[in-house]
C-alpha cells in the first residue's frame, strides 16, 4: 500500500518525457522509477513526507500558546512570532531533515563501500586466475622452448657422434701396437694389437651398436694392456698425439651431455661412452705411445 501511496506522489516529479502519457502509464513510469531508488532513499522520503504532514497537522491545530488565544492555529503564532523564534523554528525543521539526511548518506556510502570490497574480491579472484594461466602459458612456453633446445642439442650430438665415427674409421684405422709374445725366445715374434675392431661389418652398423662394439672392445684390449707384461716394440708404437686428438673428439660430445633430454642422456650411457672415455684416459697415461707426429696446417 505504501508502495502505491510513494508512487502516486511521485507522479508529479516525473520527468518531462513522461507527462503528456495517460495517467495509468504516467503511474506505470513512477513505479518503475520508485523501484530503481535505493532501499535507505526510500524510507528516507517515506520519513521526509512523513515529518512534513506531521508538522503540516501540528502547523493548523488549535492550540493555546503562551500570550495567545486558543482560537488561533500554530501556523498563526509562527507567522506573527519574532524572528529569533521563527529562526529556531526553521532551525529545528532543517537540523532534523539534515540528520535524518546524513544518516541516509552514510548508509549509502557504507552500501558503497560494500559494493567496492565485493568488486575487490572479485578482481582479486581475477588477477589470481589470469596469474595461474599466465604462469601456466609460461610453463608451456618453457617446455616448447627446453624441447626446440633438446632438439637442437640432438642434432649437434649427431654430428659429433658423425665425426667421432668418422676419425675412428679413418685416422684410427692401424691405431695398435707391436709385441713381442716370446722376448726370451731364439727367434722373437711380433704381433699386431689394434685397439678398435677392423672387422669390415662394422662399418654397416647403426651409429649406436657401432660405438657399443668399439668401445667394449676398447675396454678389453684397456684391461688386458693392464694386466699382462707386454713388451711393446719401440719402433711400433703408434704416435702419441693421436689419442689426444681422440679424447679430444670425446669430450666434444661430452660436453653436451647437460643440455641433452633424458633419452639422449641414457643413449650415451647405453653405448659406453662414459666407459671409454676412462679407458682412454688409462691408455693415454701408459709408456706405449711413440713420438708425436707433425701435423701439418
Amino acid at each position: 500500500m505504501g508502495k502505491y501511496i510513494a508512487c502516486t506522489l511521485f507522479i508529479p516529479f516525473l520527468p518531462e518525457r513522461f507527462r503528456g502519457l495517460p495517467l495509468k502509464k504516467r503511474f506505470r513510469a513512477a513505479r518503475l522509477i520508485w523501484a530503481q531508488i535505493d532501499r535507505a532513499i526510500q524510507l528516507a522520503l517515506f520519513a521526509t513526507f512523513s515529518f512534513f504532514v506531521v508538522l503540516f497537522v501540528f502547523a493548523f491545530s488549535k492550540g493555546c500558546p503562551s500570550g495567545s488565544s486558543c482560537e488561533s492555529s500554530g501556523f498563526s503564532y509562527f507567522w506573527s512570532a519574532s524572528p529569533n523564534e521563527v529562526g529556531d523554528t526553521l532551525a529545528g525543521v532543517a537540523g532534523s531533515l539534515a540528520f535524518l539526511w546524513l544518516i541516509v548518506t552514510v548508509m549509502l556510502q557504507g552500501k558503497e563501500l560494500a559494493a567496492q570490497r565485493k568488486e575487490l574480491q572479485l578482481s582479486r579472484k581475477e588477477s589470481s586466475r589470469m596469474a595461474t594461466a599466465l604462469e601456466a602459458q609460461a610453463d608451456v612456453f618453457r617446455d616448447e622452448q627446453r624441447q626446440r633446445q633438446e632438439e637442437r642439442e640432438k642434432l649437434v650430438l649427431e654430428q659429433r657422434l658423425g665425426l667421432l665415427r668418422n676419425f675412428i674409421e679413418t685416422e684410427c684405422e692401424n691405431l695398435g701396437w707391436w709385441y713381442v709374445e716370446e722376448p726370451n725366445s731364439i727367434v722373437p715374434q711380433l704381433h699386431p694389437y689394434p685397439l678398435f675392431s677392423r672387422d669390415s661389418k662394422l662399418g654397416e652398423l647403426p651409429t649406436d651398436e657401432y660405438f657399443w662394439k668399439q668401445f667394449l672392445e676398447v675396454k678389453r684390449q684397456t684391461e688386458y694392456l693392464q694386466s699382462a707384461e707386454v713388451e711393446i716394440t719401440p719402433d711400433k708404437r703408434p704416435p702419441s698425439n693421436l689419442p689426444l686428438l681422440l679424447e679430444a673428439l670425446v669430450n666434444n660430445v661430452l660436453e653436451l651431455e647437460g643440455k641433452l633430454s633424458e633419452d639422449q642422456k641414457e643413449r650415451l650411457e647405453k653405448i659406453g661412452l662414459h666407459g671409454f672415455s676412462t679407458n682412454l684416459k688409462k691408455l693415454i697415461k701408459m709408456h706405449i705411445w711413440g713420438e708425436p707426429e707433425v701435423i701439418q696446417p
